[in-house]
């Protein structure tokens, strides 16, 4: 993403805070930093599943074994995200991988929750 005046920070800051969505033009690494950094990123759509999960077992809807599943114990594809969105260079093909397995976790676990009415 190009930024005015080489300012880069600019740039970080609008992936991170204000962006809605990740646009064409961004490289690998400012995808992942929407996606890590930003609310509307997988990164914060994880966190909500953990939070749904903890809801679940503090509610007695599931057990606390589904944390290890959904809660930030089995948390490996998001540890991945942020080394990524903090890395010096990313490729594309690894974040790919990772965007494809953690937004797999969140549907399966947002469809879980959804049957047990949690």
């Amino acid at each position: 993403m190009k930024t005015t005046n080489g300012q880069g920070a600019k740039a970080f800051d609008y992936i991170t805070q204000e962006a809605t969505k990740v646009h064409s033009a961004w490289g690998a690494k400012h995808v992942a930093q929407f996606h890590y950094f930003n609310a509307q990123g997988m990164a914060a759509k994880r966190r909500a599943l953990a939070d749904r999960a903890m809801q679940a077992v503090e509610q007695g809807k599931a057990a606390s074994g589904v944390l290890l599943v959904y809660g930030t114990f089995g948390d490996t594809y998001s540890d991945t995200l942020s080394r990524l969105a903090m890395s010096g260079a990313v490729r594309w093909a690894e974040l790919r991988v990772v965007l494809t397995l953690l937004q797999g976790d969140i549907d399966r676990g947002n469809e879980h929750f959804d049957k047990i009415g949690a």
